[in-house]
């Protein structure tokens, strides 16, 4: 029997004039695939790029960041992140339950354009 993957791609554009969001809001049990995100030009202050799981329990303290990075240091464009356990066996990687959120996060001082897409894959 072949194994059907499914995926939802949560993407957006900012435009420039504030911090930089994006969230998800799966329905069902997923794992990140990818991260994406575009810059318009290198931001000019330092400044952290996140990736954060809101966990969907009522605390805070279960939040966690999942990625962070600052694109300033290597004047990057272009951020890819994939998570280390992604070996494409749709059985690896943390899979995380239906209500938990992914947040991506950029303060953006610098007023970039910032476009991201984000990659979930649905586990059955």
């Amino acid at each position: 029997m072949p194994i059907i993957r499914r995926y939802t791609e949560y993407a957006s554009k900012g435009d420039g004039s504030s911090a930089y969001s994006l969230t998800t809001t799966e329905g069902n049990p997923f794992r990140i695939v990818s991260v994406r995100a575009k810059f318009n030009s290198a931001p000019g202050s330092s400044e952290l790029f996140t990736v954060s799981v809101d966990s969907k329990q009522d605390d805070s303290a279960y939040d966690t960041v999942l990625y962070s990075t600052n694109p300033n240091t290597d004047s990057a464009t272009d951020i890819v992140w994939v998570p280390a356990s992604d070996t494409g066996d749709p059985t690896s990687g943390d899979t995380f339950d239906s209500g938990n959120q992914i947040n991506v996060a950029f303060p953006n001082a610098s007023n970039k354009v910032v476009a991201c897409v984000i990659t979930l894959e649905r586990v059955e």
